[in-house]
């Protein structure tokens, strides 16, 4: 997400977040000569090239090309950068963006606490991007729960793999894990895959994704979670239960707005977590 909140007394600019969006707008108003700090705490460029799109793509073409598990894991670190984002910062930097590495909250109108230091904008630009949701789903949070950026990130291959979520990352994963070897259980509550889409779209995955060896269960979603001593993990759909080594979460993201200090500001999200904004995407202060 990308907001933009002003206070015109100061000076500068602070973009809070360094994802594909937070570079991308740091990069630019720096390039008209503004004077810019990013303020990030994780990995400059985001999920994007370390933990989603890039390793996905890169395992499903290693899927493709019939290489070894620990060859495609290699070739998806190497697509990566080993999710080492030195490049990225550095390019920034040279592009004048001053880059702080820290995790940055609004203590009030024009200033900003970052680490130890406290910086005065005049404009902020919030790019804080989303967080994976868990479901909420009975005894979910009595076994571990594996993210979409852990699973593009883990050296680990489960025998059993059960994937909550039929959506377009949901799909993604089980397909390029069949292709490696997995027993992997689809489940979608909606009646077919990618419920945003037509149905004949979710059908055609659908056939696709079973070709591939994954069982795919539409119509029902998960209502209870449960783990054993052995380090299984049990899932009922629907009055059936299905086993598998590793539980992975794939319903969807929440806007990363909580813990900002927005509030300090008058700005709170809406129901959706969102933060409400105008045409122009500047933040709406109540």
């Amino acid at each position: 997400m990308t907001d933009i909140v002003s206070a015109p007394d100061a000076a500068g600019v602070v973009v809070l977040g360094g994802g594909s969006a937070g570079e991308a707008v740091a990069r630019q108003l720096a390039e008209t000569g503004l004077p810019v700090t990013l303020v990030e705490d994780g990995l400059v460029g985001g999920e994007c090239p370390y933990l989603a799109c890039m390793p996905s793509k890169a395992m499903l073409h290693a899927a493709a090309k019939d290489r070894s598990w620990p060859d495609a894991v290699g070739f998806r670190d190497e697509v990566a950068e080993h999710r080492d984002d030195t490049a990225a910062a550095k390019s920034l930097v040279e592009a004048g963006v001053e880059l702080v590495r820290a995790r940055g909250v609004v203590l009030g109108p024009g200033v900003l606490r970052a680490g130890p230091r406290e910086i005065r904008w005049r404009d902020l630009v919030v790019c804080t991007g989303s967080a994976a949701l868990t479901p909420p789903v009975d005894g979910i949070d009595t076994v571990d729960v594996w993210t979409s950026d852990d699973a593009l990130s883990s050296d680990e291959l489960p025998s059993r793999l059960l994937v909550l979520g039929g959506g377009p990352i949901g799909c993604e994963l089980a397909q390029f894990y069949a292709r490696f070897g997995s027993n992997v259980t689809l489940i979608e509550s909606a009646d077919h895959l990618l419920p945003s889409e037509p149905a004949f779209v979710g059908a055609t995955l659908q056939e696709a994704l079973e070709r591939d060896g994954a069982q795919v269960l539409t119509g029902a979603g998960a209502d209870e979670v449960r783990g054993d001593a052995g380090g299984l993990v049990h899932v009922t759909v629907g009055g059936r239960e299905v086993t598998g080594d590793r539980l992975l979460a794939a319903t969807g993201k929440k806007p990363r707005v909580s813990g900002l200090g927005l509030e300090q500001l008058g700005i709170r999200p809406d129901d959706s977590s969102a933060l409400p904004v105008d045409d122009r995407c500047r933040v709406i202060e109540h």
